[in-house]
């Protein structure tokens, strides 16, 4: 999960998603202090729920749709796929998460 944290938020301060980015920062430091809650701040709203969620950020507009921020767009919901997983692991479910995580899945076959 750390290194998911650390990819993710180095992908959205490359592309100057700054909250975001510290909601990844911070996340990882509050699971590094104390395992699970990490796993707790990772089940909300802000990064599963609505359009200003970690989740709904899409690199690929971010980037202007250049072949690297495609390619960065993929490894973010790769990731993001990933991190939901733990969670899925950890018996936590988020309903958007799910729906987001699924969506990613399907993009990521059909290499969107």
């Amino acid at each position: 999960m750390k290194q998911h944290l650390i990819e993710i938020e180095a992908l959205l301060r490359k592309y100057e998603h700054v909250y975001h980015a510290n909601l990844a920062m911070t996340l990882r430091d509050a699971e590094e202090r104390e395992p699970g809650a990490g796993l707790r701040q990772l089940d909300s709203d802000e990064w599963w729920g609505d359009s200003d969620s970690v989740a709904a950020i899409d690199l690929a507009i971010t980037g202007g749709f250049t072949p690297e921020a495609r390619r960065d767009a993929a490894t973010f919901r790769r990731l993001l796929t990933e991190l939901y997983q733990v969670m899925v692991d950890h018996d936590l479910h988020n309903e958007k998460g799910e729906i987001m995580a699924a969506q990613f899945r399907k993009w990521l076959v059909s290499q969107v």
